[in-house]
């Protein structure tokens, strides 16, 4: 027989993929390590979460939400992907915007 650690025991085994339905919000600025919300189904099963390939630190809300800390990524637009044990989800786009005007700073002489 098979042997399982106790942890896998706590551990829900996918059935599904999981599904992203939305990003919230859809876009943010790369400065700061915004927290961003995935909605969707099967989130419970999550291992991964990766922002344009990038791992990202996730922690899960519900079955059907999860959090994110945006990655360290350009600006650019970036596909969302959430991963268990079974395939990845379908991506979503999240667009990652830069902080415009640029802030200067004058130092007095």
């Amino acid at each position: 027989f098979p042997t399982r650690r106790s942890s896998d025991l706590d551990d829900p085994i996918p059935t599904n993929p999981p599904l992203l339905g939305a990003l919230l919000p859809g876009s943010t600025v790369v400065h700061g390590s915004p927290e961003i919300t995935a909605i969707g189904s099967y989130l419970d099963t999550v291992t991964a979460v990766t922002v344009g390939g990038v791992n990202a630190t996730f922690r899960l809300v519900n079955s059907g939400m999860l959090a994110f800390t945006l990655p360290a990524v350009p600006i650019a637009t970036h596909q969302v992907v959430a991963i268990n044990a079974l395939a990845p989800s379908n991506p979503l786009p999240l667009h990652v915007l830069g902080n415009h005007p640029s802030v200067l700073a004058i130092n007095q002489i």
